[in-house]
């Protein structure tokens, strides 16, 4: 069956494709007095700090961070978030005095539904946290209130302590522990979370948090670097990847590559002269790219025709539109050999299987 466009992927990992990325964060080589550089801050202000001997992140009273990204959405639908929370020494046993914020959407109020969320919800306070217990409350257009308050008398105390709070999602539910204890479970959770902020409630006592982990973030394409994939007409074998900026001058680009045939692509990850592990790079084949065309972002992903498995890719074989790919086969791309791992709905994923 002759395929009439092809997409091909790269996938260059040891594992499956489309890993959630992690954040972690641990200011152990940030100066005392500087913004801590992993986040950026929503309101109020924050800084690292030197604190019973190790370096944490404090912030100032109603002062919220959130870790660093160019998007807003960008929690998978299952995703974990870790991290210690100091509680100051109170002179009273009252608890509420101190607490953080968990806000998993973007600003400094109150959730607002989306159009992809469930109609009846109208707006959630933030999850609060406190040393013994929690605290989440949505409001529903019925005016119903759905409240949610946990609290646990063996965490009770009086004396400073780090708490250990951990926040599991998963596809819905919502799960939270304080140092091991399970708090919360709700099994459907009116909204869809989107991002993470962390703010911090406590007048004049120490707020601090330290050895933040989320893991569950999309995986991002917008840090991908535009690349052209060079393949000989003749012979159809793969010639070279080259960096889209360095293949805008027509006549250069002739003269090294007189008889390529060109392709426009994508490149996410890191990369040194050939991808490394953890790229991921992808083709439009449909079209022959001509140098000094203008780059469309939508021209690196265009799903189209299925590739069926039957033949074998073995390594050296040619790059040929319209060839069957069975999983477990071998494809040598330029120097970098690789094994079929999945090729369904027009696209081919392989995966790097020598260094």
């Amino acid at each position: 069956m002759k395929l009439k466009s092809i997409t091909l992927m790269i996938l260059l990992l040891l594992g499956v494709s489309n890993q959630a990325q992690t954040f972690q964060d641990n200011p152990s080589s940030e100066a005392d007095g500087d913004f801590p550089s992993k986040w950026d801050l929503i309101r109020g202000s924050a800084q690292v700090t030197s604190f019973e001997g190790s370096k944490v992140i404090q912030v100032s009273n109603k002062g919220i961070i959130t870790p660093l990204s160019n998007s807003k959405n960008y929690l998978e639908n299952t995703f974990t978030l870790e991290f210690e929370a100091y509680f100051d020494k109170l002179e009273k046993p009252i608890y509420y005095y101190q607490y953080y914020n968990i806000r998993f959407w973007d600003g400094a109020g109150h959730y607002v539904r989306q159009r992809s969320d469930r109609e009846d919800v109208i707006a959630y306070q933030p999850l609060q946290i406190q040393r013994h217990g929690l605290r989440l409350v949505g409001h529903l257009s019925n005016k119903k209130v759905t409240k949610h308050e946990i609290f646990d008398k063996n965490l009770e105390g009086m004396e400073a302590s780090w708490r250990f709070i951990a926040i599991q999602y998963n596809k819905g539910a919502l799960k939270v522990f304080i140092d091991g204890t399970q708090l919360l479970n709700i099994p459907r959770l009116n909204f869809s979370p989107q991002m993470i902020s962390i703010g911090a409630r406590s007048g004049e006592s120490v707020r601090a948090i330290k050895n933040v982990r989320l893991r569950g973030i999309k995986s991002s394409k917008t840090a991908g670097t535009k690349i052209v994939l060079v393949v000989d007409k003749e012979t159809n074998q793969v010639q070279n990847i080259e960096l889209f900026e360095s293949m805008q001058d027509a006549n250069l680009v002739s003269q090294k590559y007189p008889n390529g045939k060109l392709y426009l692509g994508m490149l996410y990850g890191n990369y040194s002269v050939q991808p490394l592990k953890n790229s991921v790079l992808s083709f439009n084949t449909v079209n022959e790219y001509l140098p000094g065309d203008h780059f469309l972002p939508g021209d690196h992903f265009l799903p189209g025709d299925h590739f069926l498995p039957g033949d074998h890719f073995l390594p050296g074989d040619h790059f040929l539109p319209g060839d069957h790919f069975l999983p477990g086969d071998h494809f040598n791309m330029i120097n970098i050999k690789t094994e079929v791992m999945n090729s369904e709905k027009g696209k081919i994923v392989l995966k790097k299987i020598e260094n």
